[in-house]
């Protein structure tokens, strides 16, 4: 089923190291999930940053996410526009990935407010001045 996907000469690791991957995977996200909601739930508090350096980890992880989903657009573009079928092979994963990473920047942003329940502030109260 997955031949076509994996080249020739290419071994695969055994199912007890694929699931002690997952594991360690599984781990570090569910240790993400934890700081999300902490951060979600306590405020900006939990990041150790304050107001008056409110721009240091949250905003730089989202123009790192975003930065990478442009790329992986950008690879589309030169496929389907420009027409570089050297690409047709990786074109289907760089979508995803830019999919993928744009969804992040939206979730890095929710994490950015601090209080998701004032998330409607930035559609009523538009800072139209800066």
């Amino acid at each position: 089923m997955d031949s076509a996907l994996i080249p020739k000469g290419v071994k695969r690791c055994p199912p007890w190291q694929f699931i002690l991957g997952i594991i360690v995977v599984g781990g570090v996200l569910l240790w993400g999930v934890f700081a999300m909601l902490l951060v979600w739930l306590k405020g900006l508090n939990q990041t150790n940053m304050n107001n008056a350096y409110g721009f240091a980890l949250w905003i730089w992880a989202d123009l790192a996410v975003i930065a990478l989903g442009g790329g992986a657009f950008f690879t589309g573009f030169l496929r389907y526009i420009v027409g570089k079928d050297e690409l047709k092979n990786i074109i289907n994963y760089a979508v995803l990935i830019g999919f993928i990473c744009y969804s992040s920047a939206l979730l890095i942003l929710a994490i950015d407010i601090g209080q998701p329940l004032r998330g409607w502030f930035i559609f009523w109260h538009a800072n139209v001045h800066s």
